[in-house]
C-alpha cells in the first residue's frame, strides 16, 4: 500500500506539469481518481504501474498478454518516439501488449508501423466535460522454443533419385533450444544471424504457401551450436512455421506443417513434434516411439562447424551405430582422439548427426561438472532429454 500511495503522489505531480495549463485542478483531481474506471480500463481490472523514460504507464500481466496504458508524459519527452522506446523495453516480457491510444494521437500512426493493430475502440465520458475516444490496439507476440536434437542411432539405406539419402534412425528431442520470439509486423525484420538463411526460407514458405499478406519481427535467441548435428537451423526454421501458424491465425495442423516444412530441410519434420521418433525416408516417414531416459545427457562440442554435404559426399558405405561417425572421423581425427580421451571417465561418446558433437549418458552429475570445468576448450552442456 505505501508503494501505491508513493506512486499515485508521484502520478499527480507529473499529471500537474503536463496539464495544469489545460485542466482545472478539479479537471485533474477528477480524473485522477477515476481514471482506472473508464470503460477501456474496466476490461483490464488489475493494473499495475511503472515509470519509463520519463512517462507514467499502467500495466496489467497476465498469461496471456500485457495490457499498456499511456498516462502522462512530460511536454519536453512528447513526439520524440517514445512509444518505440517503451514497446521494446515492455518487450522482454515476451507476451502480447495490447494498449489504449487517442485517435487523434500522433502515436497512433507509430503503433500501426509497430505492428499493433486496432482490436475495439471505446469513448469514455469520464466527467467534467472531457471524453476519451480511444482506439484499444494489440501488438501479437508469439514465443517458440527451437529443441535440439540427437541421433542415437543413424543408418544410411542409399540414395534416392531426388539426391537425398535414404536415412533411418531413432531421434531425441533435447532440453536444449534457441528460442523464437515472433512480433506482429508490417514487414520483415530480423536480426543478423548465420541461421537467418533457413528462418527466412521459413518466413518466406509460410508467405507464399498460405498467402499471406504480413510481416513479422524475428528475434533470434540461439543456444545450439551451428554446424553440431543437432538440427539447431531445422529446429529453427520448425519454430518459425509453428509461430507463424499462430502469429497469421492460420490454424493449420502440426501435420501438415510438418509436411510443408520439409520443403526446406530433412530435420524439419521431426523438430516440427519434438517427440522421440524413428525418421525414414528423407526425413518424412516419421514414426513416434516411447522412450525414457532419465539419465543427464552430456553434451560435447569441439567448437568447430561440420558441413553435412560434405560428410555426406565422402561416405563410403561404412556401417556402425551412426553410420557418419567413421566419415567425420576420418575427416576429423581429433574427435577420435576425443573420444578416446574420454574412455577413462567411463564416457562412451558418439556422434549425434554428421557431428561434430559427441554425447552420452551419465548419472554421475557431479563428474559431468567437473568435466565441465576442466575441459573448457570445448563447449559444454550438461542436459536431459526434452520431458
Amino acid at each position: 500500500m505505501e508503494k501505491l500511495e508513493m506512486i499515485e503522489r508521484l502520478a499527480k505531480e507529473i499529471w500537474n506539469e503536463c496539464y495544469s495549463d489545460i485542466l482545472s485542478k478539479e479537471q485533474i483531481d477528477y480524473m485522477l481518481n477515476k481514471f482506472l474506471t473508464v470503460d477501456a480500463m474496466k476490461k483490464y481490472p488489475n493494473m499495475h504501474y511503472v515509470l519509463i523514460d520519463e512517462g507514467f504507464y499502467a500495466y496489467e500481466i497476465n498469461s496471456d498478454h500485457l495490457f499498456l496504458s499511456k498516462l502522462y508524459l512530460k511536454k519536453e519527452f512528447r513526439g520524440k518516439k517514445i512509444a518505440k522506446r517503451i514497446i521494446n523495453s515492455l518487450l522482454e516480457y515476451k507476451l502480447p501488449i495490447i494498449l489504449t491510444v487517442n485517435k487523434n494521437n500522433q502515436a497512433y500512426y507509430a503503433y500501426l508501423k509497430m505492428g499493433f493493430k486496432v482490436i475495439d475502440s471505446v469513448i469514455s465520458d469520464i466527467g467534467n466535460g472531457y471524453v476519451m475516444d480511444d482506439y484499444i490496439m494489440k501488438l501479437d507476440v508469439i514465443n517458440e522454443k527451437a529443441y535440439a536434437k540427437i541421433n542415437l542411432n543413424l543408418h544410411v539405406l542409399g540414395k534416392r533419385n531426388d539426391g537425398y539419402h535414404e536415412l533411418e534412425s531413432l531421434m531425441l528431442p533435447i532440453d536444449l533450444y534457441d528460442e523464437i520470439i515472433l512480433i506482429s509486423s508490417q514487414n520483415l525484420e530480423y536480426e543478423t544471424s548465420i541461421e537467418n538463411d533457413i528462418i527466412i526460407k521459413a518466413y518466406n514458405l509460410m508467405k507464399e504457401y498460405f498467402k499471406i499478406d504480413e510481416g513479422v519481427k524475428i528475434i533470434l535467441n540461439k543456444k545450439i551450436p551451428i554446424g553440431a548435428g543437432l538440427a539447431g537451423g531445422s529446429a529453427c526454421a520448425s519454430a518459425v512455421i509453428r509461430g507463424l501458424n499462430k502469429l497469421w491465425k492460420i490454424n493449420a495442423s502440426l501435420d501438415e506443417l510438418a509436411r510443408i516444412s520439409l520443403m526446406i530441410g530433412s530435420d524439419t519434420g521431426f523438430c516440427m513434434y519434438n517427440k522421440p521418433a524413428i525418421i525414414k525416408g528423407r526425413g518424412d516417414i516419421i514414426e513416434f516411439v516411447t522412450y525414457e531416459e532419465n539419465r543427464y545427457l552430456f553434451l560435447l562440442n569441439p567448437k568447430f562447424m561440420v558441413s553435412t554435404k560434405e560428410i555426406f559426399d565422402n561416405y563410403q558405405n561404412e556401417k556402425a551405430e551412426n553410420d557418419l561417425e567413421p566419415v567425420t572421423m576420418r575427416l576429423y581425427p581429433q574427435l577420435k582422439s576425443i573420444k578416446e580421451e574420454f574412455k577413462k571417465y567411463n564416457l562412451d561418446l558418439k556422434m549425434s548427426g554428421s557431428g561434430p558433437t559427441l554425447f552420452a549418458f551419465s548419472s554421475n552429475l557431479a563428474l559431468l561438472n567437473e568435466l565441465k570445468k576442466i575441459y573448457t576448450d570445448y563447449l559444454i552442456v550438461i542436459t536431459k532429454m526434452k520431458s
